[in-house]
This record gives C-alpha cells, sequence and structure tokens, in this order.
C-alpha cells in the first residue's frame, strides 16, 4: 500500500465522504430508494403467499381423512394427536337420522366425535370442551334451521340437554353443519379418523395413516381433505420463480454504475493519490470505503423505511420469514454494490498520471 497505512487510508476515505456531502447523499438516496424498494416489494409479495397460505390452513390445507366402513379404532384415532408434527386428532362416527321437538318431521343426522373435533373442525375460536360435554353441539346450519343458541334446551327421543355450543364448520367440514352432535370418550370404532399436521410436515402425511390402520382392512382410504391443485395455486413454486428473485443482482450494479460515474468525475483526485506513491490496492481500500459509507446508511435506511411503510399499510409487523427474504435481499444488493464498486479506482489508476492531474 506504498506509504499509506490502513489506518490512514479509512481515515483519509472518511474525511472524503465527508467533504463531498452532496454526492454522499445523493448516493445514500439513491440506495436508500433502490433497496427500499425492492425489500417493500419482496414484503408486499411473500404478504400476499403467506395469506393464502393462512387461507388454505383455515379451510383444512393440512388435513388428513382415513376412511374405512369397516371401523377404525378410536383410541387410536385420538392418541394421534400426541404425536410429534400433528396438531389435532378427531374421529368421527355418524349416527341416526332423528326428529327434534323444535321441528317434528324434519330429520337431522346425529354423530359422535372425540373432543380433539371441537377445535379441529371449528372456524376461529373453539368452545371449550366443558362447555360442550354432555350437551348437544349443534352445526351452524341445524342451529339456524331449528332457531337454537347456545344454554336453550333441546329434546331428542324423549332425551332433553342444553345446547352446549354452535360450530361453524362450513370451511372444515361442511357435511356436519346440519349434525347434531355430542362428544364421546374415544372408544370402541369410528367410521372417520380426521388428523391435522403441523404446516413444515410436508411429507409422510398419507403414509403415516396408512402404517398406523393398516390393520383395519381392504378398505381404508386415505386421503387430503384439500389438495393444493383445487386452489390453483402452488406458494413454493411462486416463491421460487417472483419476478424479482434475481433483481438484487441488477439493483445492486445500478448502485454501482451510479458510483463508477462519480469516480469517472474525480480522475484527477485519483491522480493526485498515485502521484504521492498510492498503490492499487490502497485506491481500491479508499474507494471502498468511500462508497461502503453512503451505501450502508442508505441500504438500512431504505430497509427500515420499506418496513414502516408497508408495515402502516397493514397494521402488523412482518412476519419472520417475510423479514427475512426482506432482509436477504437488501443484503444481496447491498454486496454487490460494494463487490462492484471500487473497482473502478485501480483501474482508473492505470492511466498516465499526468494527464489524471490535467483533468482537474
Amino acid at each position: 500500500m506504498g506509504r499509506w497505512r490502513l489506518r490512514d487510508l479509512a481515515v483519509d476515505a472518511v474525511r472524503n465522504v465527508a467533504g463531498t456531502p452532496a454526492r454522499s447523499l445523493l448516493l445514500g438516496v439513491v440506495a436508500a430508494g433502490v433497496v427500499g424498494g425492492l425489500a417493500f416489494t419482496e414484503l408486499a409479495f411473500t404478504q400476499g403467499l403467506l395469506g393464502f397460505q393462512a387461507s388454505f390452513a383455515a379451510k383444512g390445507g393440512h388435513v388428513v381423512v382415513a376412511s374405512n366402513d369397516d371401523g377404525l379404532p378410536a383410541a387410536r384415532c385420538a392418541a394421534l394427536a400426541a404425536t410429534p408434527g400433528i396438531t389435532g386428532a378427531a374421529a368421527v362416527e355418524p349416527g341416526a337420522a332423528v326428529e327434534t321437538d323444535v321441528a317434528p318431521g324434519t330429520l337431522f343426522q346425529t354423530g359422535r366425535i372425540t373432543a380433539g373435533g371441537l377445535r379441529l373442525f371449528t372456524a376461529g375460536t373453539p368452545p371449550e370442551v366443558a362447555e360442550a360435554a354432555d350437551r348437544w353441539i349443534l352445526g351452524a346450519a341445524a342451529a339456524d334451521e331449528l332457531g337454537l343458541e347456545p344454554g336453550m334446551w333441546l329434546s331428542i327421543d324423549g332425551e332433553s340437554r342444553q345446547v352446549g355450543a354452535v360450530v361453524d364448520t362450513e370451511d372444515r367440514n361442511p357435511q356436519i353443519a346440519r349434525w347434531i352432535l355430542t362428544i364421546a370418550p374415544p372408544v370402541g370404532d369410528v367410521t372417520q379418523c380426521w388428523v391435522e399436521y403441523a404446516p413444515g410436515a410436508q411429507s409422510g402425511r398419507i403414509e403415516l395413516l396408512d402404517t398406523i390402520f393398516a390393520d383395519t382392512g381392504d378398505n381404508l382410504v386415505v386421503r387430503p381433505w384439500i389438495r393444493l391443485d383445487e386452489f390453483a395455486r402452488n406458494p413454493i413454486e411462486e416463491l421460487a420463480t417472483r419476478p424479482q428473485r434475481n433483481a438484487w443482482v441488477a439493483a445492486g450494479l445500478l448502485l454501482a454504475a451510479l458510483w463508477w460515474l462519480a469516480t469517472w468525475f474525480r480522475r484527477a483526485h485519483i491522480g493526485l493519490y498515485r502521484a504521492v506513491g498510492t498503490s492499487p490496492t490502497a485506491l481500491l481500500i479508499l474507494g471502498f470505503v468511500e462508497a461502503a459509507l453512503p451505501l450502508i446508511v442508505g441500504a438500512a435506511a431504505g430497509t427500515l423505511w420499506a418496513t414502516a411503510a408497508w408495515a402502516a399499510g397493514t397494521g402488523g409487523f412482518p412476519d419472520p420469514d417475510q423479514a427475512r427474504i426482506a432482509v436477504r435481499a437488501a443484503a444481496s444488493t447491498l454486496l454487490v454494490a460494494l463487490a462492484a464498486a471500487p473497482l473502478l479506482w485501480p483501474l482508473t489508476g492505470r492511466g498516465s498520471v499526468a494527464q489524471q492531474l490535467k483533468d482537474r
């Protein structure tokens, strides 16, 4: 590095940045705009995917149903709720069609479910098991048709019980929206076992239930409740093929090009450094520090601005995965810019010192 020490190079570069506030501010503002715009785009795009994922999960996108008319062990089904990667399990057994004292002549399907069905089938906040135990649980359609609410009494075949809960199962299991249900202990056999997996458990869902109930006969059918192709979207593929996935390269080169333009007008300044014996390596370090200060500050400010603007528009904070993608795009843009921006300093220094000094 000639007669320069690393500390002296850094100090001189900082002085150059402070001594040209207009140039430094312009580079910082452009960096904030470019990086902030890219970060905001990533946040908005991933928000759309997360909204779709939430809708998919709410409608039972992670639910797998095992059915067998010959019977499935209810205890084995209920025990699946304790399996890692499974968030809930419910056994379902249809009953007879019955009349009620409220609407004689109108038949309603009855059925029994294990306690896990309250959370698994209900959209929104499920009722507490204590509220529904030993009481009737009405599907929303049945409750509307009968004009009943929780706390009211209902008699079926001479058996009177209070309505413990009305559950909206339209999204999760519309088949039981018109059922009159009871909570049953996990004993005996049932015809259906509903299992909801954690979102991260993407493989082996069907195979697990096939293995668990392999001894229940040849009529076993295991299928997802909802398939992604029914939604005509694949969030993982959309994220991998999003239009801006490689925009950080172009954005980084754009910032580097702006710095190259500023460097070209400083040929005489570079000539002065060369005249006092500054080596190409020292010139590279000077160029890096001078570019790094406004670029880092601008990129950080732009990312924070994008996050704040997005949060103000949506009324919430980014999901950790969203923030990770946005920060990665911002950091990648900054790294490309910092890798390319200083290169013109030593390249410019290869020309004639006398000619560079004449450009003052």
